[in-house]
């Protein structure tokens, strides 16, 4: 099964469609010709998240789709294609979509009747001037012209860093109001006097090759002023001149260690020289034009000392060539997680490990030059078995210049294939089976999609009372766009008397996968979840909410194949209001009005990457939200599942916090995107006795969670506002 693209009358390139979701973007030259994308012939197909840039020039889209509802295109005829066609005389464009292959009778289940109500009257019409009329419809809509400006590709390092580093520019430069990079002299003077157990010697590995002599006097000179004293500066220098040489020979310092490579092996094998010479216990790593924060080395070897680990790593921040007043990008970071170190190298700078682990690896690997300090970490953190320690504080400071990859991962694109080449290589030493691709939009992020051995029903457990409407439109969202083979419904019926919703569901239940579970009472969704859960034949529990509408038809295999990994314990989705914002990606604990917890990146835009790119790869999290919620039946048992003191509110959140106080890892899963209407149900809490009830339950949540609240979140970095999430309230 192939997708072909064709510019006149020429094959420009073939893709081969995966077993999941093909994701796809790419650049054609057309000189103004047509772009034909010819998709599998005698397939039922889904197009969905469609994008093209054409330099700003117009583009007419069309196609011979049979039906369209809600941006999904849906093609079955015997050659179904589509066509991008340049009236400007564009002469190249990017285009991006995403295709599904959609099998089972399921899929039809309520989507003719959506389609007649878009288009009305005129439904008799042929089946392209239908699709069309519905296109056009959605390009003139408002959604769509909000999304416009969103459809050009962007860099990943001006994206990384997202609303922060808007803030920093707006603000004046950093250093001159936050002296990042300066301690009192009565800091120093604490730490220069600390005594430690073991103050062993830290081995600073720099590789050099043809370092302009001012930067490398600044690496030196931060390294010089390190309040911890026993360190050496191993400088390997490969370049094809002397001028590393003379500014060594400035230096009268018997730490500053230099030898000259007889050739430049490549950043891999002259950080591995870098190392054969030198003798320290402990190895960190510093790159020729960087910078130490005067406490760097200090930090990590107090850290080392208090916790026992054999690996840690600091805060960082990037700086513009060769003013550190110009900060570009700050990089907070999370502690440690194997789902973020498996999606990009977040560890980066200050790193300290021990010479030990270090030989045990083997060392920088050439065959991922480019990435391969991400390689290293990542054989690192298994031979730490994942307990890598984290100080919270800006410890680096990374210098962006003309071609390096603090500036632009474009300007080093062999980095992404060398980057794949180390998750690779990871997740077959780990024994996990599964693939990985670089990002569509982001080259140096990496989506991992783990091989499901066999897919466990899923049991969707959907709360309703009356609202007919609503949970409709839900369940034909999952009927028509759902690919995951192996699934019921659930219905936790409270308390319906509406005469339309109680046929509907005798109708649903003749089909056999639809089940109605007596909860009635008085509204407690703890209570009513639980027992529908009682009643579950499934493997994997997927709680929902009946307000909820899918977008991405593989929403379910994307989370199932999280949640059925051992580690791993309640995943959550990407759910986003009508107006294309964010309403969940996940939730930080300790965080809103009440402390209690928040949503991550509310009201960001649906194609927004988030601080760091957290909305576009699966990421760990301390809790999700139970609008859109999966976990392992056993699991869920095993923690008694909601708790019924808390009616309404916190209950997901308190579910959460007992899976991860079982060892397990809750992940918030951005590539399962659903439409939430949130509240429309049951209403919103602003009335004055709703308000109490959530004051009430809230104080239940903080009281018997008090110890995980004031520890932090271990997801979210300690600089970051409380009150809304990954704003720096100090900027």
């Amino acid at each position: 099964m192939n997708v072909r693209f064709e510019c006149n009358g020429e094959t420009l390139k073939t893709v081969e469609m995966p077993e999941s979701v093909l994701h796809f973007e790419d650049s054609f030259k057309v000189d103004g010709h047509d772009l034909k994308v010819v998709l599998p012939a005698g397939r039922m197909c889904l197009m969905y998240r469609i994008s093209f840039d054409a330099d700003g020039k117009q583009v007419v889209f069309s196609s011979n789709a049979e039906k369209v509802d809600h941006s999904v295109f849906r093609f079955g005829s015997a050659e179904p294609y589509a066509v991008l066609s340049f009236p400007q005389g564009a002469d190249s464009v990017i285009l991006r979509f995403e295709l599904a292959v959609v099998e089972g009778e399921r899929m039809e289940a309520g989507f003719i009747e959506s389609m007649q109500e878009k288009i009305g009257p005129d439904a008799d019409r042929s089946a392209a001037d239908s699709a069309m009329a519905a296109i056009n419809e959605i390009y003139n809509s408002r959604t769509w012209k909000m999304s416009k400006g969103l459809m050009k590709p962007v860099s990943f390092a001006r994206r990384a860093a997202g609303a922060v580093k808007r803030r920093v520019k707006e603000s004046s430069p950093i250093k001159k109001k936050y002296d990042l990079n300066v301690i009192s002299a009565e800091t120093r003077s604490e730490q220069e006097s600390y005594s430690f157990k073991n103050p062993a010697k830290v081995s600073i590995l720099v590789p050099c090759y043809n370092t302009p002599s001012l930067y490398l006097r600044e690496m030196i000179d931060s390294v010089r002023t390190q309040t911890y004293q026993n360190w050496e500066l191993c400088l390997a220098d490969a370049s094809d001149s002397d001028v590393v040489k003379n500014v060594v020979d400035t230096y009268h310092d018997e730490r500053i260690v230099y030898k000259k490579l007889e050739e430049n092996g490549g950043i891999s094998r002259n950080s591995n020289a870098a190392f054969a010479f030198s003798t320290g216990e402990y190895i960190g790593l510093l790159d020729h034009d960087d910078l130490l924060h005067p406490s760097a080395v200090f930090d990590a070897m107090k850290r080392i000392e208090e916790t026992g680990c054999r690996f840690v790593y600091s805060d960082e921040a990037v700086f513009r060539e060769d003013d550190l007043n110009d900060i570009q990008n700050i990089h907070y970071k999370n502690d440690f997680s194997w789902d973020n170190m498996r999606a990009y190298n977040y560890l980066c700078h200050f790193s300290v490990f021990t010479r030990e682990l270090f030989e045990k690896t083997g060392g920088f690997d050439p065959d991922c030059d480019g990435a391969q300090d991400f390689d290293l970490f990542l054989k690192l953190a298994e031979g730490a078995d994942g307990h890598v320690e984290h100080i919270p504080e800006i410890r680096y400071f990374w210098r962006s210049a003309a071609g390096s990859t603090a500036q632009s991962a474009s300007n080093k694109g062999y980095a992404s294939q060398a980057g794949v080449r180390a998750v690779e290589g990871h997740l077959k030493r780990m024994g996990i089976k599964g693939s990985v691709h670089a990002n569509a939009r982001y080259s140096t992020l990496y989506n991992v999609t783990y091989d499901m051995e066999r897919y466990p029903k899923v049991s969707v457990i959907i709360p309703n009372k009356n609202a007919y409407s609503l949970l409709k439109n839900c369940l034909d969202s999952i009927f028509a766009r759902t690919l995951y083979p192996d699934y019921e419904i659930v219905i936790a019926e409270n308390n319906s008397d509406d005469p339309k919703t109680l046929a509907y569901y005798k109708e649903l239940q003749k089909t056999g996968y639809v089940k109605v579970v007596d909860c009635s009472g008085p509204f407690n969704f703890s209570a009513i979840n639980n027992k529908a859960a009682k009643e579950a034949s499934g493997e994997l529990l997927l709680f929902l909410n009946n307000d909820i509408e899918v977008i991405s038809p593989d929403w379910m295999n994307q989370m199932a194949m999280l949640a059925v990994r051992d580690e791993n314990g309640c995943v959550g989705a990407k759910l986003l209001y009508p107006d294309n914002t964010v309403q969940h990606a996940g939730v930080v604990i300790g965080t809103g009005l009440d402390r209690v917890a928040s949503h991550a990146f509310w009201r960001l835009g649906m194609d927004d990457p988030g601080y760091m790119m957290k909305m576009a790869f699966a990421n760990d999290v301390m809790a999700v939200t139970g609008a859109c919620l999966m976990v392992r039946k056993e699991i869920f048992d095993q923690v008694e599942g909601f708790d019924e003191n808390l009616a309404v509110a916190y209950n997901d959140i308190d579910l959460c916090m007992k899976v991860y106080s079982l060892g397990k890892t809750n992940v918030f899963q951005p590539a399962a995107e659903l439409t939430h209407f949130e509240s429309i149900s049951r209403g919103s809490d602003e009335s004055d006795e709703k308000r109490q009830r959530l004051v009430k339950e809230a104080g239940i949540f903080k009281e018997k969670w008090k110890d995980l609240l004031e520890k932090g979140d271990p997801y979210y970095n300690p600089n970051f506002s409380k009150d809304i999430t990954y704003r720096i309230d100090w900027l």
